[in-house]
Formats: structure tokens, sequence, C-alpha cells
């Protein structure tokens, strides 16, 4: 599926769509205010528009029997699992036989697998990891200035980082994750140019940007002068029209109307709250990155543990529960219902990201560090990847990894995203990106 990039220099200088066009040009203004010569403007726009986004998103606990695809490259079966990815099949790029070994004498996470599978080694006594997660390394390469370099989110999360993110900084130590939509929302839109005011979004972003717009009109041709004018006056027209969000990608209201949390959940459960949490960080996760305000969104997606009060499915069923004491129970008629659910926010999101026209060029990466919660098997991974980042994978497939290790596909994602490195992790688990996914 093909979505034109709003930020394409062809539309600009040709002067499309009010909405469509100018507004997420108004978004890039300040990127572009240091540009020297009308085709410094054209080539940052070009680059722009080809910068690839990543979504990674870690799902505790596992998966229920029947979950993978099968079948060989591109004539693969979906399971049932599938069932909202459908749609989107010549997206997907899929898995089998993907490990992420735990050897003998090693420190194991059990169902913490999101240490050892997103850093590519085991951890220490202390629950550091023994290197940076690859969110990590890819939003430290794609930062470019913005707000973040990785923009980290959660639901249900107890506060305590090494049980609550997937995320670890270069020296290997956890990154707390976001527990609230709330202090997100503000602390992405809180300090638009022009200033705050009581609701941040009500600011006009042009105010703010005044001399850089007069900058970079001296730089025009008087054709694309006047057609940037027009750009311009259609941002006005529509912050008259709204008399809110002065960007298509702001979403409109306030923070206040977004859940919020102090220190973490303490469900047992609460449905509405978890529904609303996950919706809200699938929004500001589409946001951020339509925005500008970082190219890397880390989501995790319920809580990691042994027990409590994690990983809640309540919200879907009310014998759900916990989704770790449902894969030791071995619940298989309650296991699918979490594992559609899972697939389906994944979609969401791809949604969100079409609605403000990224997803031609971004990638969302989702799986989970165990396939069998109640056997702690690191074989055979679920992992799901939806999108090509901007073309630079190739999908509709489904890989067998033959039992190569997650490693070789952190540095398949390293190579599109412009990494350079040779491992990933432990070396010895290195043997190199899958080259039949690469564009």
């Amino acid at each position: 599926m093909n979505h034109r990039n709003p930020l394409s220099r062809r539309r600009f200088l040709r002067g499309f769509g009010a909405a469509a066009a100018s507004l997420p040009f108004v978004s890039v203004l300040p990127q572009l205010a240091g540009c020297t010569t009308e085709r410094d403007v054209s080539r940052r726009l070009e680059a722009l528009e080809d910068e690839p986004l990543l979504v990674s998103i870690f799902k505790p606990n596992g998966v229920g029997v029947g979950w993978h695809a099968e079948g060989p490259g591109t004539a693969f079966t979906l399971s049932a699992a599938f069932a909202g990815l459908e749609a989107r099949r010549d997206q997907l790029t899929l898995f089998r036989r993907l490990n992420n070994p735990i050897g003998d004498g090693e420190a194991a996470c059990n169902h913490r697998q999101a240490l050892g599978l997103w850093t590519g080694n085991t951890r220490n006594a202390d629950w550091t990891a023994k290197g940076p997660s690859f969110d990590t390394v890819i939003g430290a390469h794609t930062a470019a200035g913005r707000a973040y370099e990785v923009l980290r989110m959660h639901c249900q999360g107890t506060g305590s980082p090494e049980v609550g993110t997937p995320s670890f900084d270069m020296d290997g130590a956890p990154v707390r994750c976001a527990a609230s939509p709330r202090n997100t929302f503000r602390n992405l839109f809180g300090a638009m140019p022009g200033g705050e005011t009581e609701d941040p979004l009500r600011a006009s972003i042009l105010d703010g940007m005044s001399s850089d717009l007069s900058r970079l009109q001296r730089r025009l041709r008087a054709s694309d002068r006047a057609r940037l004018e027009s750009h311009v006056e259609a941002v006005r027209d529509l912050e008259r029209r709204l008399a809110a969000p002065p960007l298509e990608c702001a979403t409109p209201g306030a923070a206040e109307d977004l859940p919020h949390s102090d220190g973490g959940w303490t469900y047992r459960s609460d449905p509405d709250t978890t529904v609303a949490v996950l919706e809200a960080n699938a929004d500001l996760t589409a946001l951020a990155l339509a925005c500008g305000h970082t190219r890397c969104v880390t989501l995790m997606q319920l809580q990691a543990g042994e027990g409590g009060t994690v990983a809640d499915y309540t919200f879907l069923h009310p014998d759900m529960g916990n989704l770790h004491h449902l894969s030791h129970a071995r619940r298989h008629d309650l296991m699918p219902l979490a594992d559609a659910f899972d697939l389906e926010y994944v979609d969401s999101i791809a949604t969100r990201l079409e609605g403000l026209g990224v997803m031609s060029r971004s990638l969302i990466v989702w799986g989970s560090g165990l396939n069998n919660g109640a056997a702690h098997n690191t074989t055979d991974l679920p992992v799901v990847l939806v999108g090509d980042a901007g073309g630079r994978l190739r999908t509709g497939q489904l890989v067998d990894a033959e039992g190569r290790n997650y490693n070789d596909l952190v540095l398949t994602l390293l190579t599109a995203y412009g990494v350079e490195a040779d491992t990933f992790g432990a070396p010895a688990r290195c043997t190199g990106p899958f080259g039949e996914m690469l564009a």
C-alpha cells in the first residue's frame, strides 16, 4: 500500500492542497531556516521526505498455540491471530525459527525477555544490560536535533524500570518509559512556537516562526515565494476554522483530555483506563513522528514480569486477568483473544500513521521475547514487521531464519536505518543481516 509523503518537494513547489501540503511543510520550517539558497531548501526537503521512521513495540509473556504464519516465502498463510493485519499482507515481514538463546550458566531473564531480546545479550546480575537496546542505537543515529532521540511510553507500568521497559541506554542502564499520556502530551506540545498558554495548542505556530518565514521568503524566487505565501495563508485559515491545534499533526483538545498516572497503574483491573492509555499512546506515537519530534518511538505494550498485577487483559474478557498467569495455566481458550488484540493494536498504529501521511516511510517492529510463556521458550519467537521504512526493506514475505538469532534481525534494521555495524550485542550470536529483507 503506497502513500505519498506530504513533504514532497514537488507538491510544495506546485502549491498543492492547503491542508494536506501546507501544515506538514510548516512543521519543518525550523529545519529549513539554516538553508542559505533555494537549492539548499530543495535538498533539505528531499532529505526530510526520505527519512525513515521507527515504532518498536514489546509485548511480554509470549503468544498462544498456533500463532505463527505458515508456508514458504510470499506464499505464507496467516493464522487467526492476524485477522487485524490481513489487509496489510503485502506490508508484512514474518519469521519462523528466529531465536534468542540463553546459554548454560547465563543469567536468564525469564518473563523479562525484553532485556535480552532488544540488547542482543544476557543481563547483568543487577538487571542492567551489557549494552544498548536497538531502539537506542537507531534513535541516536536518527535524532538530527529532534526533541527525543527515542520517545518511550508504556501502559500498566509499575514504575520499576527493570520490568517496565525494553529500552536500555548506551551504557546498558534501563531507560524508564513514560507512564502518563497526559504528561507526554505536554512534553511534546506544551512549548509550541509562539509560547505557552493555558492550552498550549492554541498558540499560533506561525507567530513563533515569523523570523524563519521571513528568511526563507528572501531566499526563494518570486513564483515560489508566492506559493509559500499561499501555504501560510492556508495555515492561518485552518487556525481560524479550528481555533485549536495549529498543525494537522497535533491532536484536538487539551492535555487534560488524556489519562494520567503519577507512578504507574495498580490494575486488577481497570479496563477503561487500560484502553484509554493504549489509545492515547497510539495517538501520541503517530503525532510525535508526524510532527518531527522524533524518528523513533518505543512502546511497552502492557507490563512484563513474573507475576503480580501485570500484563492485565481484563479489558478484553473478565476472565483474562494477568497474561503471565494465563500463559502458565495454558488457557488456550483465552490466549487467542490477547493475540488478536495485540496485532489489531499494531494495525491501529499503522492506520494513524497513514492518516498523517508518514506510514510510507515507517516501520513498525512488534514482538515478544518468549514464544510459549509457560515454557519460557526463547526459540521460534513471535515477530511482526509492518512497513518497509521508506522502501529500504522488502515486504510481503515469511523469512525462514533457520535458527539464526534475533541479533541478525537487528543488524538488518540497523543497515536499513543507515547504522554501520558488523555485530550487535554478543558478537558470537551474529552472522550478518538477512539479505533477503534488504531492498
